[in-house]
């Protein structure tokens, strides 16, 4: 593909929070090609009529994708049916609905270190956590310098204890042509960081260049929370997906993938279980096996105090 910027937005009945999120595309200082392909998803808000009118006001950067049923309740991939054939560009970045960047030069800095950097195949930096009324929550990342992000800190902290969705830059491709064993259904962040540092370089900057909002009704991270149900599907799919690296590495970061199998595990067990059960159920005796002894007397701990107060 051709040197330049291709920004994805997927929006929502965003309409309280999508001005924002445009007018930081639309302000971006930039010396190169740069597309912003918003699509939404058959808002039942004004959300689609902002978008309108910022495609019609800004032609050249914002290209909108309406549709009039919702895709994301069919089950669609949104990203590889409805984005992929527009993408035009080597690098891609992503901001939500309802995030947005707060630096003009956000694009031009991540653009121009790639540029510099053939290496670099993915860049980040901070980001400032807010409340749907925009109330600051601190910042997100743990690190507090730029420096570069290895495989082994992506599976140990998880990517987001580095750098949010909205401040990503990737080679476009290391996400079009993500491996299916890398694949989450329904989560982007994690399979695309892990991806591209099996690839090259990511590196992070410590700026913070974007605001992510906590809380959003419909948001991904608010369904997962909705229910026992979702949360325990989703350690599920965290616990097929870790297992799915360890193979595809050939077993290279088998220590931290088996840790976070554990971890899922453990986190399903104490949702689930009852405390006898840990000892009189075979699997969930493999399971405390593999833990190590403080984080097994933990479990056994925090259990047998729920099964009490249940009482």
């Amino acid at each position: 593909m051709k040197d330049g910027v291709n920004v994805y937005c997927l929006a929502y009945n965003h309409e309280k929070f999508i001005e924002k999120t445009l007018e930081g595309f639309v302000n971006q200082t930039v010396d190169f090609p740069y597309k912003v392909i918003v699509h939404d998803d058959a808002s039942t808000d004004g959300t689609a009529k902002i978008i309108q009118k910022y495609a019609s006001d800004y032609p050249d950067i914002i290209y909108p994708v309406f549709q009039k049923e919702n895709q994301y309740s069919k089950g669609k991939e949104i990203y590889y049916e409805y984005i992929v054939p527009l993408l035009e560009y080597k690098y891609l970045a992503i901001c939500e609905g309802d995030d947005y960047w707060t630096d003009n030069n956000k694009i031009k800095k991540q653009y121009d270190y790639m540029i510099n950097n053939p290496d670099t195949v993915m860049t980040g930096h901070n980001t400032e956590k807010i409340t749907v009324d925009g109330v600051s929550l601190g910042k997100l990342s743990c690190l507090e310098e730029d420096c570069d992000i290895s495989t082994e800190m992506l599976i140990e902290n998880t990517v987001a204890c580095y750098f949010h969705t909205s401040s990503c830059m990737v080679i476009g491709d290391l996400k079009t042509n993500c491996p299916k064993e890398l694949r989450i259904p329904g989560v982007g962040d994690l399979p695309l960081a892990i991806n591209a540092s099996l690839n090259g370089r990511i590196h992070y900057f410590n700026d913070t260049m974007s605001c992510y909002r906590t809380g959003v009704s419909g948001s991904w991270s608010e369904r997962i929370k909705s229910s026992d149900e979702t949360i325990l599907k989703h350690c599920d799919a965290l616990i097929g997906f870790y297992s799915r690296l360890d193979n595809y590495t050939d077993k290279k970061y088998t220590r931290l993938c088996m840790d976070k199998v554990i971890q899922y595990e453990r986190q399903k067990m104490m949702m689930r279980n009852k405390f006898y059960e840990l000892f009189t159920d075979k699997g969930l005796r493999e399971v405390c096996k593999r833990m190590p002894l403080r984080e097994r007397l933990r479990t056994y701990k925090w259990m047998l105090k729920k099964d009490i107060q249940k009482k």
